[in-house]
């Protein structure tokens, strides 16, 4: 039998005991954020903590990868009419090149952890990029580095970037799924982080 599907039969009396616990601490928190201009682009360096639960541990454990998706939203100043009135070439270039004056842009990063017991090794993916380890803290110190970049194409500087994490239910194994959506030690999301881009 895999062994994620015996991982998914014996989940029910676990998710019923975990029911009458107390919720956790967040299973994965920032620790730092920050953001920089760098020739024509705005850069975001994060740095997370990420606490695997005992349930989400065992699935990975099973063979089951664990897959978060990272955005980065970028917002421009509000006040952009004003922006428009003493830059008017810059503003027809920027609504040219995002289509709206809502200037607001997003970029999305595929990150997953995954063990493969023939190697003994865990593999952290971050987008196309991959790398392995020889155990799990430091898989998970490698998933907590996070450094990506948002193109910026004209000449108005946004002056606020965030970033979510979320957790991708939706690519673990079906049995799975509807434990994972219910169970608190499955809540592997974060929420908005906000930093503002230096001048």
């Amino acid at each position: 039998m895999p062994g994620w599907l015996k991982f998914s039969c014996g989940l029910g009396l676990s998710l019923w005991l975990s029911a009458c616990q107390p919720t956790s601490e967040p299973a994965v928190t920032i620790k730092s954020l920050s953001a920089a201009r760098a020739e024509g682009q705005v850069r975001i360096s994060a740095r997370l903590d990420f606490k695997l639960p005992r349930q989400p541990r065992q699935a990975l454990m099973s063979g089951i990868p664990l897959t978060w998706q990272a955005t980065v939203k970028a917002d421009w100043p509000e006040n952009w009419r004003s922006h428009c009135l003493s830059r008017p070439l810059a503003c027809v270039k920027a609504l040219v090149w995002s289509g709206r004056f809502a200037f607001s842009e997003t970029l999305t990063e595929s990150l997953d952890i995954e063990y493969r017991a023939l190697t003994g090794r865990y593999w952290v993916h971050f987008g196309e990029r991959a790398e392995n380890f020889a155990s799990l803290s430091e898989a998970l110190a490698s998933l907590s580095k996070l450094d990506l970049a948002l193109s910026v194409e004209h000449s108005f500087w946004p002056q606020v970037l965030a970033l979510k994490i979320d957790f991708r239910y939706e690519q673990l194994p079906l049995p799975l799924r509807p434990f994972a959506y219910f169970d608190s030690q499955w809540a592997l999301s974060m929420p908005w982080q906000s930093c503002p881009v230096p001048e």
